[in-house]
């Protein structure tokens, strides 16, 4: 030490190393609080114009117009109080079927009330002896 002393100069030139702390943040810097995750699914909502239609059929001769409306997607709800019990019968296979094909579902509310539910429809059926045909 003594030679670089006699070559740079006396004790006064001496510099001082002050080792500095440098502090890591380890917590994601972020502008307010998160109070929940945002996930980067997007939901898609569509808009539609579900219907839902209420039906009292008089004779079997309205059928066909009952299946073009479950094509159409509607939630129809059917009282076949005005039936037969062998119309009512045959009307709801037939249109149990036509829900069917649609991929829906037939909820009965009572003996001679059924709902069909178009396929995308979640129902929650909280009767105490709702029976849903699958």
């Amino acid at each position: 030490m003594s030679f670089l002393k006699k070559l740079f100069g006396s004790d006064d030139l001496e510099e001082e190393y002050v080792e500095e702390q440098s502090v890591v943040d380890t917590q994601n810097e972020t502008s307010g609080i998160t109070l929940f995750k945002k996930d980067n699914k997007k939901i898609k909502r569509e808009e539609t114009d579900m219907k839902f239609i209420a039906i009292r059929p008089k004779n079997m001769n309205e059928t066909t117009r009952f299946v073009d409306l479950i094509k159409s997607k509607a939630i129809i709800t059917f009282n076949l109080d005005g039936l037969n019990r062998e119309e009512g019968q045959r009307m709801i296979d037939i249109l149990s079927g036509a829900t069917r094909a649609m991929s829906g579902k037939t909820v009965f509310v009572s003996d001679k009330v059924f709902i069909s539910i178009p396929e995308g429809v979640e129902v929650d059926n909280l009767l105490k002896n709702g029976e849903e045909i699958e």
